[in-house]
C-alpha cells in the first residue's frame, strides 16, 4: 500500500523530529525563540488531541486522521525551522537542517515488519544514511527519554524504531512503558503486536499479536494499519474468510482510484480465486493444501560465497524467498534462518505460504532468492548480501542450489 505507507512514514518520522531535535534547536536560541517554539508545540498538541477525539468519535476516518496528523507534523517542523532561522548562526542552521532531513528520511516506521510479513512494495532505502546514522538517532531518543521518563509518545516512537531495527526485545520493553503511560490505545496496541510478532523465532502475527490487533479494531474499527495487519494475521492462520472481512473493510476506507485500493483489490481477487479453486470458502482446519498438492515444493540448498564470509556475522538473518515470475513482489513463501546455520538445506512449499490463495503449488515455476540482512528486515537494503534468482518448477523432487555471492548496491 504505497501512499498509505508514505502517510504513516511521514507522520511517524516527523513526530520523531520533535523528540530528537529539540535539544539541538535550543542551542544558541534567544528566550523569545524558546517561547515561540513552546507556543507552537502547545498548539500542535492541542490540535492532535482534537483530531484523536474526532477519530474516536467517528467524525473522521482513520485515513483522514493519518493525513491530518502528517500535515500537523509537517507544520510543526516548518514552524520550528522558521522560529530558529533568525537566531541560529549560519553554521548551526545548516547542521540543524541536516539533522531535520536525516530524521525525516529515517526509516523508523512499521515498514520493515510490514514488508517482512508480506506487504506490498516499500520505498527505496535512503542510501545517504548508514546504519550508524540510524542507530545514533535512536540513541538520542533513548537518552532523551531517560530525562523524560513520562513521555509516552516518545516511548511509543522508540518501541517502533527498535522493532524496525531488528531489536524487537528492546521494542517490547519500550512499548510496555508506552502502554503504562498511554493506555491500550489503537496505536500502542498495533505497535505492540508488531514487536511481539517480530520477536518470535519465525515472524508471525498469529496468537497474541492477532488478539491485540482485534482489540485495537474494537476501539477503532476503521484503523487502516490494524485492518491490514489483522488481514495478514488471518492469512497466516489460514482463515480466508477473516482476510476477506478485514481487507474488505480496509478497502472501504480507501479512495477508490488510489494505488492502495488497486493493490488491495488485486490481493482480494487472488484470494477469492484460490478459494474457488479449492472448492471451499471455509477456513482450513488443518492446513490449506490438498492431497494433490502434498509434496509440491522446492528443496533449496543455500550457501555463502567464500568471498563474502567476512561481510556476514553469525547472527545476521538469512531470508529465502519464493516468488511468482513476473508477479507481485509479495513472496509466495518465505523462510528465515541465521548465518550461523549456513550452509543449510530447506524446503519451501505451501506450508511456508504467505497467502492461502497464492501458494507455490498453484504456479508452474517460481523464482528462488536468498538474502542476508544484518538489520533483520526482509526488504532489501544497501549492503545486504544476496543470490541471483533461480527459476525452478515446483514438485516432489525439485531441488536447486542458490549461492549468496553479491552485495546489494
Amino acid at each position: 500500500m504505497n501512499s498509505l505507507f508514505y502517510i504513516l512514514a511521514a507522520a511517524m518520522a516527523l513526530l520523531a523530529v520533535a523528540f530528537l531535535l529539540m535539544p539541538l534547536l535550543r542551542r544558541g536560541v534567544t528566550a523569545s525563540g524558546v517561547s515561540a517554539r513552546q507556543a507552537d508545540l502547545a498548539i500542535y498538541e492541542q490540535r492532535l488531541d482534537e483530531i484523536r477525539q474526532e477519530r474516536d468519535a467517528g467524525s473522521i476516518t482513520a485515513e483522514q486522521y493519518d493525513q491530518t496528523r502528517a500535515e500537523l507534523d509537517r507544520q510543526l517542523l516548518a514552524d520550528t525551522q522558521d522560529s530558529e532561522r533568525q537566531t541560529l548562526p549560519s553554521s548551526q542552521s545548516r547542521s540543524v537542517v541536516a539533522a531535520v532531513l536525516a530524521a525525516v528520511l529515517l526509516p523508523l516506521t512499521a515498514g520493515g515488519l510490514y514488508w517482512e510479513l508480506g506487504a506490498g512494495p516499500a520505498p527505496e532505502p535512503v542510501e545517504s544514511l548508514s546504519p550508524d546514522d540510524v542507530e545514533g538517532m535512536v540513541r538520542q531518543l533513548a537518552q532523551r527519554l531517560e530525562r523524560e521518563p513520562d513521555n509516552g509518545e516518545g516511548w511509543l516512537m522508540l518501541g517502533r524504531s527498535y522493532t524496525v531495527m531488528g531489536q524487537p526485545e528492546k521494542g517490547i520493553e519500550a512499548l510496555t512503558r508506552a502502554r503504562r503511560l498511554l493506555g491500550d490505545t489503537p496505536e500502542v496496541l498495533v505497535a505492540y503486536a508488531q514487536a511481539l510478532a517480530a520477536g518470535g523465532e519465525e515472524p508471525a502475527l498469529t496468537g497474541m499479536p492477532a488478539a491485540l490487533l482485534d482489540q485495537a479494531l474494537e476501539q477503532a474499527p476503521n484503523h487502516q494499519q490494524a485492518l491490514w495487519l489483522s488481514g495478514l494475521a488471518a492469512a497466516q492462520a489460514r482463515d480466508p474468510e477473516k482476510v476477506l472481512d478485514r481487507w474488505g473493510r480496509l478497502l472501504q476506507t480507501l479512495p477508490p482510484d488510489s494505488e492502495d485500493a488497486t493493490m488491495l483489490r488485486e490481493n482480494l481477487a487472488s484470494l477469492r480465486d484460490g478459494m474457488n479453486q479449492s472448492g471451499t470458502p471455509a477456513p482450513a482446519e488443518s492446513g490449506s493444501t490438498t492431497d494433490s498438492d502434498a509434496g509440491v515444493g522446492v528443496q533449496v540448498e543455500v550457501t555463502l560465497s567464500d568471498s563474502l564470509t567476512d561481510r556476514a556475522s553469525a547472527g545476521d538473518t538469512v531470508f529465502v524467498f519464493a516468488r511468482a515470475p513476473g508477479g507481485p513482489p509479495m513472496p509466495l513463501a518465505v523462510a528465515r534462518h541465521r548465518v550461523s546455520e549456513l550452509p543449510l538445506t530447506i524446503t519451501l512449499d505451501d506450508g511456508n505460504a504467505m497467502m492461502p490463495g497464492n501458494r507455490i503449488s498453484m504456479h508452474e515455476a517460481v523464482d528462488i532468492v536468498a538474502r542476508i540482512s544484518a538489520s533483520g528486515n526482509a526488504q532489501a537494503s544497501s549492503g545486504d548480501l544476496q543470490s541471483p534468482p533461480v527459476r525452478v518448477r515446483p514438485g516432489p523432487d525439485a531441488s536447486i542450489q542458490v549461492v549468496i555471492d553479491s552485495v546489494v548496491p
